[in-house]
């Protein structure tokens, strides 16, 4: 128990020279008490709580305005026109069209 003293005792005095005071540090004990909740919020749930309520439903508001927005959007169907020359069949070419439907 001598050294863990001893090196207390050192911490102490070193951290006392930061300041350049004395090391005649002396161990306060407190009891502190946890605050008691009152009655109200106690009844107050917070699933309950007008904030939480508005934004939950504004958040369901806005989820079913996407769902809405997805399902009336439509992809567009993409037409292409080219031509493609084949360089091992002497420079022959032919009339390409592709159509896209996602």
């Amino acid at each position: 128990m001598t050294r863990a003293e001893a090196q207390a005792a050192t911490a102490r005095a070193r951290l006392a020279s930061y300041w350049g005071g004395e090391d005649g540090f002396a161990l306060i004990r407190a009891d502190f008490a946890l605050p008691v909740a009152s009655d109200h919020e106690h009844a107050l749930d917070a699933d309950q709580a007008p904030d939480v309520a508005r934004l939950t439903a504004e958040r369901e508001r806005l989820d079913a305005a996407a769902r809405l927005e997805r399902s009336l959007s439509f992809q567009n169907p993409t037409l292409s026109l080219g031509y493609r020359r084949f360089e091992d069949r002497d420079g022959d070419g032919a009339l390409v069209a592709g159509l896209s439907i996602p």
